[in-house]
């Protein structure tokens, strides 16, 4: 099996601002309460597409994403714990914030996430 690339620049997107929705909603959190983003996407273009959508729809700046895949590559679902891992390491995530992760698994067209409170 190969991965599509073209789909997944063309609908990945989406998938991954109605995940985001749909786990903020859920969680009955506002877009302004997010102090950091923790993202795997697996290409250069959709990080920067999606730190602008993010801007423009939910007004979380870019500085509060948080990223590894320009570091250590794509490392696929597993990017997401190195990153944290780090994000805790240089203290960059602190006690008292919210952290909005979001998965983006595009060979399945899998997404997931999870919203973590630092105490």
């Amino acid at each position: 099996f190969g991965q599509d690339y073209r789909a997944a620049n063309n609908f990945g997107p989406s998938c991954f601002y109605e995940s985001f929705e749909r786990t903020v909603a859920r969680a009955k959190i506002n877009y302004s309460d997010v102090d950091h983003i923790l993202a795997t996407l697996p290409s250069k273009k959709l990080w920067k597409y999606g730190q602008e959508t993010f801007e423009q729809k939910y007004g979380i700046t870019p500085d509060k994403w948080y990223g590894n895949v320009s570091k250590i590559g794509y490392a696929g679902a597993s990017s997401v714990i190195i990153a944290l891992d780090e994000m805790l390491a240089t203290q960059i995530l602190k006690p008292n914030q919210l952290l909005v992760s979001i998965i983006f698994e595009s060979s399945k067209w899998m997404i997931g996430g999870f919203i973590l409170k630092y105490l």
